[in-house]
């Protein structure tokens, strides 16, 4: 079993952070077919860690494992210490994971200030929030200006760059411990990949949310990630920070 602590970002590992998810021994599937076998993985307080691997590998499946949407045939999942092995997603929602799908991830027919009030609407179910939905939401639309320019435009209107901002800007608004980013880079050209990423790290520095990034674009990732995890059809292959992974033979883990 591959599993690793979760080390500063600062201090090459030196030091341990509190984690805010731990899994341990995870296996899951569809019906028979199992797709993940036994993945461990932790992301600590305030680190972005990224979960890499080419399609197949498993690392969607990973994402709703972990959120509740598939319930695991092994091993165990903990928020905050809290063990939410086979929660629903209501439950792991309301307990602070927020995920970003692949795709379709906005509501089309509303306008991007309605997709916004929406997503702010799962915060207010929350015991407590360190923020009002208004300073989240100025943070977003300043991380995003163009969202605020055209807030009562319908999301579908959008491209999917701007879609893929949107959808980040309604995770934040539920003010989430984890958020929890399925192949953001889907359909981008590279300069709003960048653009893309940028903004997830400027949201892991500076509001402190712990991010579980899943991509194909590794080189992108290991930019802006704390640690890396590498699945291979369905098995951990590699555990480490970005300067580690760069001195691998990436030959043997894609």
């Amino acid at each position: 079993m591959l599993s690793a602590g979760a080390p500063s970002a600062t201090d090459g590992g030196a030091a341990t952070t509190a984690e805010v998810l731990r899994v341990e021994g995870l296996q899951a599937g569809y019906g028979k077919h199992v797709v993940l076998d036994d993945v461990s993985l932790t992301v600590g307080e305030g680190e972005l860690v990224a979960l890499l691997g080419h399609n197949g590998a498993g690392k969607t499946t990973a994402l709703r494992a972990i959120t509740g949407q598939l319930r695991p045939s092994r091993g165990r999942i903990q928020l905050d210490g809290r063990d939410v092995t086979g929660s629903s997603a209501a439950l792991t929602a309301k307990l602070g994971m927020s995920m970003v799908p692949q795709g379709q991830n906005v509501f089309a027919s509303m306008t991007i200030d309605e997709n916004l009030r929406l997503a702010a609407a799962v915060a207010g179910g929350r015991p407590s929030n360190p923020r009002s939905a208004q300073d989240v939401r100025s943070f977003v639309l300043d991380m995003f200006p163009i969202l605020k320019d055209r807030g009562k435009d319908k999301a579908g209107s959008l491209s999917g760059g701007q879609r893929q901002m949107v959808a980040i800007s309604m995770a934040l608004m539920t003010q989430p411990r984890l958020m929890l980013l399925d192949e953001p880079s889907t359909g981008l050209a590279p300069v709003l990949i960048d653009e893309v990423l940028a903004a997830v790290r400027t949201v892991n520095q500076q509001l402190g949310t712990s991010v579980l990034l899943v991509e194909q674009d590794t080189k992108r990732v290991l930019r802006v990630s704390d640690r890396v995890y590498v699945i291979k059809l369905g098995v951990p292959v590699f555990s480490g920070t970005p300067h580690e992974m760069h001195q691998q033979d990436w030959s043997q883990l894609f």
